[in-house]
């Protein structure tokens, strides 16, 4: 009975903690703004068969080349008569996985390298930084760059360059938060109790972090966002036929004066991914700030 009614209180603490989160969240207008075009995009990304069939991607409508919007083709053709609308929405799902699967790949990797190097300090903690200094005063950009020209430009790649461009960054902010709470007392207490290292790490410290680990995430989501794009619009990313919206852009180059809706709309939806992760970043800095919630 003792145990069920612990359960209980433990499972009212976490919806409570949710709800004042979301309290929290929705009080900067800005940031709920964020959420609703993120929302609208991946919905309109996820569900692109409701709104157009996949053939049209690569299906050429010769009557209509290089045409502005007209109906049937809402968002304007390319130079080979495929249908934009199509392309943005399916070349979104390479530009969000990208980004979304790199992100998760990264922060994994700084939780885990930054957990043990915070923790354990020492020669570990040594020489895992100055590694990660020797990537660090590479631009993330550039070194990206540099592992994909080295790789292949493949979709596989690209995640795996911008994921180790990316990790550096997290491990840091993961170590520092971890440094900073690795020394209280219950964490000597927890020692003392003969709780195992792994144990310590992923129940009581790796917990403590996740409010700056979930703000990091949403911020670097935008970051690898352009990432992707940048590197697909010098040709390493994606390959063509395949869409993807930085892919699109550089098809667009040369037809920039002349049918300016190859650029504005892949550009428009790179644009609104990216700021609206900003702002959802925004929102869950101020929402997971301890000083607010207090």
């Amino acid at each position: 009975m003792a145990e069920t009614t612990t359960a209980v209180k433990k499972k009212k603490r976490k919806n409570s903690k949710l709800a004042d989160t979301w309290r929290l969240f929705k009080k900067r207008k800005t940031s709920v703004l964020g959420l609703i075009i993120f929302s609208m995009i991946l919905f309109m990304v996820v569900c692109a068969p409701l709104f157009v069939e996949k053939s049209k991607v690569e299906e050429s409508d010769w009557e209509y080349l290089t045409s502005p919007p007209v109906a049937g083709h809402i968002f304007g053709t390319d130079e080979l008569g495929r249908d934009i609308f199509a392309r943005v929405l399916y070349g979104g799902r390479n530009s969000l996985e990208i980004g979304l699967i790199s992100m998760v790949c990264a922060l994994s990797m700084g939780v885990v390298i930054g957990s043990l190097c915070g923790y354990f300090g020492g020669i570990l903690d040594q020489v895992v930084m100055r590694i990660l200094d020797v990537l660090k005063s590479i631009p993330t950009t550039v070194l990206a760059l540099a592992i994909v020209a080295a790789l292949g430009g493949s979709k596989t790649n690209l995640i795996i360059a911008i994921m180790i461009s990316q990790t550096p960054a997290q491990v840091r902010l993961v170590r520092s938060a971890v440094i900073g709470i690795a020394g209280r007392e219950y964490f000597e207490a927890a020692r003392a109790c003969g709780t195992s290292t792994p144990r310590i790490i992923f129940k009581h410290i790796v917990p403590n972090c996740i409010g700056t680990v979930i703000i990091q995430a949403s911020m670097a989501m935008a970051q690898m966002i352009l990432q992707a794009a940048s590197l697909s619009f010098i040709g390493l990313g994606i390959q063509p036929p395949e869409p993807e919206w930085g892919s699109m852009l550089s098809n667009a180059r040369e037809y920039m004066s002349t049918a300016p809706w190859l650029m504005i709309f892949p550009g428009l939806f790179i644009m609104l991914s990216a700021y609206s992760f900003n702002l959802i970043g925004d929102g869950l800095r101020d929402a997971l700030d301890p000083k607010l919630r207090s």
